[in-house]
């Protein structure tokens, strides 16, 4: 009898095995297109200003158009309110039947920086059929401003008829901790050369100034990222990556330290080219690079991630370069701490090896602390991700696998995972689980076969 009551509570720890892996990894998907992409992720906020759920911004096909002309797709955007037990609060789309994609999402603010509505930048939309812009019309990004309950409050152009594509937008503050307004990036596209520009906008998207960059006729100059450079919450400058490329010339990187009005560049470094990537986080008293290099502690040809913290004095503080080898064609992502003093670091790349996606976190010096997340399968694709209250949120794409009757090849994905408990999920768990449980039960079934069988000779 106890050998049955030890089988039992081993079949019950093996059950409760396989409740921890699926009950820590929740997938949602706004599976209503075909081939949705979820590429945004922030924290959502109720039209009290209180937070509450999460946002999630990407693009889908909705249809496909077909004239004499050839067949086209068309790639829509969407905006969606998640709650945090997976529902879809809203969701708002977007789209003049151009290839729309969503390029930059951020918050907007009121008068007292409090936080009022989701801003998205995307290219200036038109009709795919006849593939091009009214003449006489402005050329211009587009920015769209919804509010929290996901309706359209205003759609407006980027202004200058000089911006056809904004790369990054963040907010800018006063000395007094109000938000004052945004510092952007972005380009127009002129004979095959990408022209750069820095804008600086106030809280309601009106330009206060903007910096066109200067370069030579035969070059393409495009800004990469743009961050602020802070000092006890004061904005002092601003980092920029720089791009520079020529016919017939390898391409040149810069990191370069700007001034509070886009002036006086000062080349920090002039071969960011040597990395395989490279963007831009804020930190205490200064910033962050980081990126994939091939400058690591590995086999030959391999590439890790790595961060590099310069202070306030233009110098570097301390630099992290990883040990577990990592894809470089997959983008790392670095999220700080919501905190005005960053405590922490939470790091999202995908492994080279074995292609699993891992989360690990880092102190604020950049020493690794723990890995919290390792997920091993081929059929997720992360774009990004958010953490709050020791939980993962993934934004990304499900791949549907080939043995699965799926309604779409490609769905969005929304994955929300306890990082505390589960360590890593793979794609044979559940098998393993079934098999397991099957073995004890044939066990269980053969001991007590044999236990009456002893019985009947007994008697």
């Amino acid at each position: 009898m106890k050998v049955v009551k030890l089988i039992i509570i081993v079949v019950l720890c093996v059950l409760f095995q396989g409740y921890n892996v699926y009950a820590k990894d929740t997938i949602y998907s706004i599976n209503k297109y075909s081939e949705e992409n979820l590429n945004f992720i922030k924290r959502g906020y109720n039209k009290k200003g209180k937070k509450d759920g999460l946002i999630v911004g990407g693009n889908y096909l909705e249809e496909t158009i077909e004239n004499d002309n050839g067949t086209y797709q068309n790639y829509q955007i969407i905006l969606a309110k998640y709650n945090k037990n997976g529902t879809i609060a809203w969701n708002y789309t977007y789209g003049n039947t151009k290839e729309d994609n969503i390029d930059c999402l951020e918050y907007t603010y009121n008068e007292n920086s409090e936080i009022d509505g989701y801003l998205i930048c995307l290219e200036k939309t038109y009709d795919i059929v006849n593939k091009q812009i009214p003449e006489g019309e402005d050329i211009s990004a587009t920015l769209l401003k919804i509010d929290l309950d996901g309706n359209l409050l205003w759609e407006k152009s980027a202004g200058l008829n000089e911006i056809t594509k904004i790369v990054k937008i963040t907010p800018t503050w006063s000395d007094d901790k109000k938000i004052d307004g945004y510092i952007a990036i972005g380009y127009k596209e002129e004979n095959n050369k990408k022209k750069s520009i820095i804008v600086k906008y106030d809280r309601d998207l009106n330009i206060i100034w903007n910096k066109p960059c200067e370069q030579q006729e035969n070059e393409d100059v495009l800004y990469q990222d743009i961050i602020p450079i802070q000092e006890e919450n004061r904005i002092i400058g601003y980092s920029l990556i720089k791009s520079i490329k020529q016919e017939n010339v390898k391409e040149k990187k810069e990191l370069l330290w700007l001034n509070q009005e886009g002036n006086n560049e000062t080349i920090l470094d002039d071969s960011l080219e040597k990395y395989q990537s490279s963007y831009l986080e804020k930190a205490n008293n200064g910033f962050i690079l980081y990126g994939i290099t091939s400058d690591v502690k590995l086999k030959k040809g391999k590439k890790s991630y790595y961060l590099i913290n310069y202070n306030n004095q233009k110098q570097i503080n301390w630099e992290t370069v990883g040990e577990d080898p990592v894809n470089q064609d997959k983008r790392v992502v670095l999220l700080p701490s919501e905190k005005e003093i960053i405590n922490d670091y939470t790091l999202l790349y995908e492994n080279s090896v074995d292609s699993s996606k891992e989360v690990i976190k880092l102190d604020a010096d950049g020493t690794i602390q723990k890995k919290i997340k390792k997920i091993s399968n081929d059929y997720y694709s992360f774009e990004n991700f958010y953490i709050e209250n020791d939980t993962l949120y993934f934004v990304g794409q499900i791949n549907c696998p080939e043995d699965d009757n799926c309604e779409y090849d490609k769905n969005s994905l929304f994955l929300v995972s306890d990082e505390d408990t589960v360590i890593e999920v793979k794609d044979d768990d559940s098998k393993n689980i079934i098999i397991g449980i099957g073995v004890i039960i044939i066990i269980i079934g053969i001991i007590i076969y044999k236990k009456g069988k002893k019985k009947e000779q007994a008697s």
